[in-house]
C-alpha cells in the first residue's frame, strides 16, 4: 500500500469507528471540509451564503484556511463569488455559486442517491 491508500484507509476506519468532526475526518486535506460545507449548503438553497467564520466553524478549520479555499477556487472557475453590502455599507456574507459542472453534477448525483436511498 502506498502513503496514501494507508492515509485514506486509517481516515475510514476512524470515520466508521466513531464520528469525528471534520477536522479530524479530513486531517490531511483540511480544504475537503471547506469544499464540503459549500456543497451541502448549494444542495441545500442552490448557494452559499454562509459567512467565512461559520463554513471555518462547521468545517472545524482555521478562517485562513476558508479564505485560500475559497481564492483557489475561484481562481480555478469552480466557484462564483459575489461581494455583497448592505445599504449603509456595511459588510454582508458573500454569496457563493458553484460553476463547475463537474462539481455540480456529483451533488445532483449525491442528492439523487440519498432521495433514492433515504
Amino acid at each position: 500500500m502506498r502513503l496514501t491508500d494507508r492515509t485514506q484507509w486509517a481516515m475510514t476506519i476512524i470515520e466508521s469507528a466513531t464520528k469525528q468532526p471534520l477536522r479530524r475526518r479530513f486531517a490531511v486535506y483540511p480544504h475537503r471540509g471547506v469544499d464540503k460545507v459549500i456543497g451541502d449548503e448549494v444542495t441545500r438553497q442552490g448557494y452559499c451564503d454562509l459567512s467565512q467564520r461559520e463554513i471555518a466553524r462547521r468545517a472545524d478549520v482555521n478562517m485562513r484556511t476558508v479564505d485560500r479555499r475559497l481564492d483557489d477556487l475561484a481562481a480555478a472557475g469552480m466557484i462564483s463569488i459575489t461581494r455583497r453590502t448592505g445599504a449603509l455599507g456595511q459588510s454582508i456574507t458573500n454569496k457563493v455559486i458553484i460553476t463547475s459542472s463537474t462539481w455540480l453534477a456529483l451533488l445532483t448525483d449525491t442528492k439523487s442517491a440519498q432521495r433514492f436511498h433515504g
